[in-house]
């Protein structure tokens, strides 16, 4: 059989490192790694190596590019997978430094391909980080016509003396929340089924359910610059309730403020016209907060003056006990 039979376009394919090259260029301009090798290496440019380490993490943007692909909506998703590797990362005061990506379709377009990599080197340039290499595969038999997947790896560099792993929260420490823009690229099954029962609710949230996920590296880095943070966690599967205990040591728990901070209004309508209970709200979305603060009861007031002065949306959202 040969390859054109297949549905593989070869042509499309060797133009593929291409594109991405062109797009890095534009992008990083002092950026000299190229895609298309068989592998991608990053000069580790530290004069006492030993006092660092590297942070690496993966996810994917899950089943929200079914609904990208119902509209034809591309332009965010590259963003919600660089944010949902390099948020993880930065929550330990790692600093993200490279990305690849994983591209897995059934015949994606050259115009929807060049879409995502364009909002992927955004991810990438907003995080602070390059776009090192990456794979691209056609896979007829595995995806339906249209469907694709989109994951993400990322590596970044932390201070072994300044590492943020909340072992130090103790009890008496307080939790800030930072406002999300949205669900960002969790609870889409849920956010579906609700959506397949209440059509209507699809075209008025459509913008709100698309918008990518915040990429919080630079706010993260501004923080623990001026002020001890004691934990931080990204907001993602799991929900508040979820993701916040993760940090938190052994014989301490986490008093959540519910009510302290707005819900948006999608989170509330995707919740009555689902019959959703409160807990199982707060164990899918994130329910307008998108990362978690652990800092010190004496330095609260000024680490939430210092965000607000800065236009951020915080918000005392819990307390440790």
């Amino acid at each position: 059989m040969k390859y054109k039979d297949a549905g593989v376009d070869l042509k499309f394919a060797d133009e593929i490192p291409k594109i991405i090259n062109k797009l890095k260029s534009e992008f990083f301009t002092n950026d000299k790694t190229r895609v298309g090798g068989f592998g991608g290496a990053f000069n580790l440019q530290c004069t006492k190596t030993k006092s660092h380490i590297l942070v690496a993490g993966t996810d994917g943007v899950g089943t929200k590019t079914l609904l990208a692909t119902k509209y034809n909506r591309y332009e965010g998703l590259g963003i919600d997978l660089v944010a949902m590797s390099v948020n993880d990362i930065a929550t330990t005061g790692a600093k993200p430094i490279f990305f690849l990506d994983y591209i897995g379709f059934n015949k994606l377009k050259k115009n929807h391909f060049k879409t995502i990599m364009n909002s992927i080197l955004t991810g990438c340039r907003d995080a602070g980080c390059i776009l090192l290499g990456g794979e691209t595969a056609e896979l007829t038999g595995v995806y339906k016509p249209g469907d694709f997947d989109l994951v993400g790896f990322g590596v970044g560099i932390a201070d072994k003396n300044n590492f943020i792993d909340g072992k130090k929260i103790k009890a008496g420490d307080k939790v800030l929340g930072i406002a999300s823009t949205g669900p960002h690229s969790n609870g889409f099954t849920l956010i579906r089924k609700v959506l397949e029962k209440n059509p209507e609710l699809e075209k008025k949230y459509l913008k709100e359910l698309l918008t990518p996920t915040r990429i919080y590296c630079s706010l993260i880095n501004n923080l623990i610059s001026r002020f001890t943070v004691k934990g931080l966690a990204h907001i993602t599967g799991g929900g508040l309730v979820g993701n916040i205990p993760r940090i938190i040591p052994k014989g301490l728990t986490l008093d959540l403020f519910y009510g302290n901070w707005p819900v948006p209004g999608i989170f509330l309508k995707l919740q009555e016209a689902g019959k959703i209970s409160d807990d199982e709200m707060l164990r899918v979305f994130n329910m307008g907060i998108g990362l978690a603060i652990v800092v010190s009861e004496k330095d609260t007031d000024r680490i939430l003056k210092y965000l607000k002065k800065n236009k951020e949306k915080a918000y005392l959202i819990g307390e440790i006990k």
